[in-house]
């Protein structure tokens, strides 16, 4: 997992931009994005400097990223317990191969 932009090059297949909750603050607040020697924010890319900095709604990113991973993980498990459910009813069966019960 990364606070980054993936897509939007040439021959890429897939698009995932940044969730707009962030754009959102990095639209009033460019800092939050990398930048380079010139000044130039790049939007696609949260900067290092936010790790410490309270910028993400009260948040630093460090304080983010865990909170981001842990509801990614409840949705993934989600989503494979209701695949396995329909697996199993699809099959009639009465018991599934899970610890889940």
């Amino acid at each position: 997992m990364s606070f980054h932009e993936c897509g939007g090059n040439v021959g890429d297949d897939v698009c995932i931009p940044l969730p707009n909750w962030v754009a959102e603050i990095g639209r009033s607040n460019p800092d939050i994005f990398f930048t380079d020697r010139e000044g130039r924010h790049n939007p696609e890319c949260l900067s290092w400097g936010i790790d410490k900095e309270r910028v993400l709604r009260g948040r630093t990113a460090i304080e983010v990223h865990p909170a981001v991973a842990v509801r990614l993980y409840l949705i993934i498990s989600q989503c494979m317990l209701d695949t396995q459910k329909l697996f199993c009813h699809s099959l009639h069966m009465n018991v599934c191969f899970c610890n889940n019960h």
